[in-house]
């Protein structure tokens, strides 16, 4: 990363559907069913909806259990009422998402805003039931982004349209370009003490089925300053999604 982050650029409308801010923490091995629904009643005037997903893989690929039984504790999400944002819980981890639901993206100070007071809610739940503060062992920032593209035979040429990058070549060879691709970039920086992980693949979108290119950029690492980790890590997401897709497409978006 060569740029201030005074001087990342903006978009008028991106392509954003979902920001994902995060931390892994230190798990608690006192933690238990019922502090589920403590944490709860901290947000449940403004997510009043609760939900169960399948827990999160560690870094080594395991799942964290409860010490007597042997069976994980469930990642619960607490939702609020217009399904546009929520808070995602589990033992070693929490996440404060924005979701695109017919709403404009609220930019980047809004939502960092919003993680930072599920972060002060949730050190405070820790105080007062388990008597220490969050302990963070990892920061997690996503952006993913949808962008439309064609169906069948024209897939091809939409995505070599919106990446700077795509890497089929299309001299005369035995393989014609492909109708689905996906791709995985990884970037290591040692200032923010992680990396960024670019994945590309395509998808459908709910409910009307239109065929989509998904661009996820997440950058993990870690920082004694969560504040301005978090804007590095901005930053770099940003610029990165600047570097890779194509030039008119940004002027599409709204460009500053």
């Amino acid at each position: 990363m060569n740029q201030s982050v005074k001087n990342s650029p903006n978009f008028i409308n991106p392509p954003i559907n979902e920001v994902i801010f995060g931390v892994v923490i230190e798990p608690h091995t006192n933690i238990r069913i019922h502090h589920i629904g403590l944490l709860w009643e901290k947000f449940k005037k403004k997510y009043p909806n609760v939900e169960h997903a399948k827990p999160i893989m560690s870094g080594d690929n395991s799942l964290l259990v409860d010490l007597k039984t042997g069976y994980p504790l469930p990642r619960t999400w607490f939702v609020n009422k217009s399904g546009d944002q929520l808070v995602q819980y589990q033992i070693d981890r929490f996440y404060y998402n924005w979701r695109h639901k017919n709403k404009s993206y609220p930019r980047y100070d809004t939502i960092s805003n919003n993680y930072f007071n599920v972060y002060k809610i949730m050190n405070e739940f820790y105080n007062e039931n388990l008597l220490v503060d969050i302990k963070p062992i990892e920061y997690e920032l996503t952006y993913i982004n949808h962008i439309k593209i064609s169906s069948s035979d024209e897939t091809y040429n939409d995505i070599k349209n919106i990446l700077n990058d795509y890497p089929w070549k299309e001299n005369s060879r035995f393989l014609h370009p492909p109708n689905r691709a996906g791709w995985k970039l990884e970037f290591n920086d040692s200032a923010m003490s992680g990396k960024l992980v670019i994945n590309i693949k395509q998808g459908i979108s709910l409910p009307d089925r239109e065929p989509l290119l998904i661009i996820e950029l997440k950058v993990t690492g870690q920082n004694s300053n969560m504040k301005d980790w978090f804007e590095k890590a901005h930053h770099w997401i940003v610029n990165g999604f600047v570097d890779i897709t194509n030039e008119d497409l940004q002027k599409v978006w709204g460009k500053q």
